[in-house]
């Protein structure tokens, strides 16, 4: 979609999928939304073939033998629903604020979108698109009894779901040192991103390095079946 990248520096990684091990060379950058993206240049080199409608992707050496395989991992569903706590009756034309929950845990106090489940417009059950504080999976939100007569709403009814924005991914950056024996760096420096729709803000530190020097070779990503 032509959006430009922030490579902020390079690391080799090693890709272990089913014991096999790959390595790649790869650029590091502030603004992409996923941990790792393997392009065209890792796929040529290892043989990588792509099998979308069984959900596969193979490993075969340079005579096209099999290697390795691995299937497609289903990216976690961030749009969590939300369920009522406890069993509730509303008066007619009256409004509540009701406890919620939410069936999957979330680790953090984090503010997230709720959105009413639409099969409730028609019992005349009215909740507002409204933005919530989770807290121990749990929080609250105002409800309507649009009706002449009362409601009753089991436990666990579901009362629409929630969509919250991934945590911000950290990447540490250690280049490999000098084989020169005199070479001292002074500082090493650490930044955090954070971006939104209206701006993005860079906030970063810096530290004395000890005088002992380690070599950092690679990280190492595994995939498993």
């Amino acid at each position: 979609n032509s959006t430009s990248i922030n490579i902020i520096g390079e690391i080799q990684l090693e890709i272990k999928i089913q014991g096999h091990t790959t390595l790649i060379l790869a650029d590091v950058a502030t603004n992409i939304i996923t941990d790792l993206l393997l392009g065209n240049d890792w796929i040529a080199e290892n043989n990588v073939i792509i099998d979308s409608p069984q959900r596969h992707i193979f490993l075969t050496d340079k005579y096209y033998q099999l290697i390795a395989t691995t299937p497609f991992i289903k990216p976690p569903d961030i749009h969590l629903p939300i369920l009522l706590i406890d069993e509730i009756t509303l008066p007619p034309y009256s409004e509540k604020l009701i406890n919620v929950k939410t069936a999957s845990p979330i680790k953090n106090t984090i503010d997230v979108l709720f959105e009413p489940a639409h099969n409730l417009y028609s019992k005349q059950i009215l909740l507002a698109n409204a933005i919530l504080k989770m807290e121990n999976n749990t929080s609250q939100i105002m409800i309507i009894n649009a009706n002449d007569r009362q409601r009753t709403l089991s436990k666990n009814t579901k009362l629409g779901h929630i969509s919250y924005q991934t945590e911000l991914n950290n990447y540490c950056i250690l280049p490999i040192l000098s084989e020169d024996d005199n070479y001292q760096p002074t500082y090493s420096k650490s930044f955090n991103y954070k971006r939104n729709k209206n701006n993005t803000r860079k906030s970063g530190s810096c530290d004395p390095l000890f005088r002992g020097k380690r070599k950092v070779r690679y990280t190492d990503f595994t995939c498993r079946k």
